[in-house]
């Protein structure tokens, strides 16, 4: 979905050019923040992008808010994910990230509840003696470690752009973007590269 301020054929232009098929211009705050809450109603996790003072409610709302490091402050406070340049295809790498992140966060309780499930009885019942469990606990800390260490390879050998989360102080590194699912964040024109065939003033607010 694209929410613009921006007049209507000129979200449309945009639109087009980076297929997107659902429209919303001449948008004002309410109305972004209207269409936020009815994609929510509707079931869905709303991830939204914007630099504006008046994406700033709908930002606030979303379930995932973004903001590129060139929007305004209240964009940015409002906002989970900030994109250090200009590049949109970042939100897909964002999102992979976090994907990658909460299988490493499954498979870590998993390996810990699993551990905790045979070796307590053991060492309980005088099976383990203390140094092999104190070893044991030692060895499933080091194994929990380094499967979230994995993380620090993810997109290391791929070029484009970065992105910074707020939240862990964490840049993630250079990567080649993939195509961006159009269903998954609400953007503004000026932030597009600008469509043939559309005059420049015609995406000026």
């Amino acid at each position: 979905v694209l929410l613009s301020g921006d007049h209507v054929l000129a979200a449309e232009a945009v639109a087009r050019e980076v297929g997107i098929d659902r429209v919303v211009g001449d948008a004002t705050p309410e109305r972004k923040l209207q269409v936020v809450e009815q994609l929510q109603a509707e079931g869905r996790v709303l991830a939204m992008v914007g630099d504006g003072l008046n994406d700033g409610p709908a930002l606030a709302a979303a379930d995932i808010a973004m903001a590129v490091d060139s929007g305004t402050d209240l964009a940015i406070e409002c906002s989970d994910i900030v994109l250090v340049d200009h590049d949109l295809r970042a939100i897909d790498r964002s999102l992979r990230l976090s994907a990658a992140t909460m299988r490493v966060v499954r498979s870590n309780l998993a390996w810990a509840f699993a551990y905790n499930v045979v070796a307590v009885p053991f060492a309980a019942f005088g099976v383990l003696s203390p140094m092999l469990a104190a070893a044991a606990m030692a060895s499933s800390s080091l194994l929990v470690m380094g499967n979230s260490l994995r993380l620090r390879r993810f997109g290391r050998t791929r070029a484009g752009s970065d992105v910074l989360v707020e939240r862990s102080d964490a840049v993630v590194g250079q990567w080649t973007p993939t195509a961006m699912p159009s269903d998954i964040a609400t953007i503004e024109p000026h932030m597009m590269p600008m469509p043939s065939g559309v005059e420049p003033q015609a995406l000026r607010r």
